[in-house]
């Protein structure tokens, strides 16, 4: 029996220096000398990998994915920026009066002394032609009483053979807005 104890003896020894060594081979990989060797090895590694990378001749696919990378960025940052733009009117600018014929009165004669205007058949025409467009005006600026062809203009008189016409200033007023919105393009309501 004592060659038994003797064994058990020894085989609880084997088994304390095992777990020594085990204990001895942690507390190694943790000092902070293998950390540090360790954060080297794998600064080291990407260093390598880099070169490789360089050496093969990757760099023409690292150039490649960087500019398909650019090519979506740049229009995404255009677009964000293009929808932030204040929306301004487009300002419609005369630049000389309209002729009437070979006359240079834009279809207006002069304005009478009850503060009416004298308007050319021509300029009733127009008048009446933008009517037909903004009978309502636009969404932002509806007529209260929707426009219709004549509205707000007498006949004058016949003068050398040319008919002319009244036209009051509340529908030379409605004449003049509608005649800007057709040139900034407006759309009628």
């Amino acid at each position: 029996m004592p060659g038994i104890l003797e064994a058990i003896s020894n085989g609880f020894g084997f088994l304390k220096e095992l777990f020594s060594f085990q204990r001895q081979k942690l507390e190694l990989k943790n000092s902070p000398e293998m950390r540090d060797a360790a954060e080297r090895a794998k600064e080291q590694e990407r260093v390598d990998k880099v070169n490789k990378t360089t050496k093969d001749g990757d760099l023409d696919a690292i150039r490649k994915d960087l500019s398909i990378l650019a090519a979506l960025l740049i229009p995404l940052v255009l677009v964000a920026g293009g929808c932030t733009a204040t929306i301004t009117p487009k300002h419609v600018e005369t630049t000389q009066i309209g002729f009437d014929g070979t006359n240079v009165n834009a279809g207006l004669i002069g304005q009478a002394e009850d503060g009416r205007y004298i308007i050319t058949e021509t300029l009733r025409k127009k008048y009446n032609a933008l009517v037909a467009i903004y009978p309502k005006g636009i969404d932002f600026h509806p007529f209260l009483i929707p426009l219709t062809t004549d509205s707000g203009l007498t006949v004058r008189r016949m003068e050398s053979g040319v008919q002319t016409w009244y036209m009051d200033q509340e529908h030379m007023a409605a004449f003049r807005l509608m005649n800007a919105w057709l040139k900034e393009g407006k759309k009628p309501r």
